[in-house]
């Protein structure tokens, strides 16, 4: 084969790969799910836009707590979403809603559930959701626009109920919630939805042996990323706990 053949045979193989690639479809991008948790009919107009401005980046789902959905939106041509119902006495739906979900989000917070994520009380379907999502380490976004009055009304709160109400809300972004207003809130989701999370790598300390011989663990498992310390490793030689270090490690 000559030098002038063999060369045109490369250039024929060069472009033939560009038209395929031309071609070929993009694949389609994975968008994440966007649990939006809705308690009562308050400001129905502010969640139906907030639907509406992130459903065309992210799956959404709306999950009505209480044993009915909340009759409170009609679907719309230009967006859709999924709806579940979210049962008072279906604790174990809580926490697989709050699973299955990328992110959740609560548009609508009241002081009564501010109190109970603050202390992780997990009584009630929106406050259990959120509870399961951060000990999930799922993103959680809540909107802290409605938890008192608004305008000139707020300026007959007494100090004492706004520190407290303060204290909860800076405990909340302790936990890892982001807290935002309410004319923020869809921008802060699609942001979070579009940007990797990093993943942060579990510290495993003496405690956490401790507890787990004292709840009857002779073995785990542990995934490649998890970090033991020294420490730990000496208490878990001391109390008979053996571990190994897998990709399928979920300790």
């Amino acid at each position: 084969m000559s030098l002038e053949e063999t060369v045109s045979r490369i250039v024929r193989q060069v472009v033939n790969e560009l038209l395929l690639k031309k071609e070929k479809p993009a694949a389609a991008a994975v968008r994440k799910s966007v649990l939006i948790v809705v308690a009562d009919e308050r400001h129905a107009v502010e969640v139906k836009q907030l639907i509406s401005d992130i459903s065309a980046s992210t799956r959404v789902i709306v999950a009505f707590c209480g044993d009915a959905p909340l009759p409170v939106y009609e679907p719309e041509p230009e967006f859709s979403y999924e709806q579940i119902v979210l049962a008072g006495s279906d604790r174990s739906r809580w926490s697989e809603a709050a699973q299955q979900a990328d992110m959740v989000v609560l548009p609508i917070l009241s002081i009564g559930t501010l109190v109970k994520i603050a202390a992780l009380i997990d009584d009630e379907p929106s406050s259990g959701v959120i509870v399961n999502a951060l000990i999930s380490g799922k993103e959680v976004v809540v909107s802290s626009s409605y938890v008192l009055p608004t305008g000139v009304n707020k300026l007959s709160v007494p100090p004492a109920i706004l520190d407290v109400v303060s204290g909860h809300l800076q405990q909340l972004s302790k936990y890892g919630v982001h807290v935002v207003y309410m004319k923020h809130l869809a921008a802060k989701v699609t942001k979070l939805s579009l940007t990797p999370r990093s993943a942060k790598r579990p510290l495993i300390h003496a405690k956490h042996v401790r507890d787990w011989v004292n709840e009857g663990e002779t073995e785990i498992s542990l995934s490649t990323n998890v970090l033991m310390t020294p420490l730990a490793k000496e208490e878990a030689k001391l109390l008979g706990l053996t571990w190994r270090q897998s990709q399928e490690g979920n300790k």
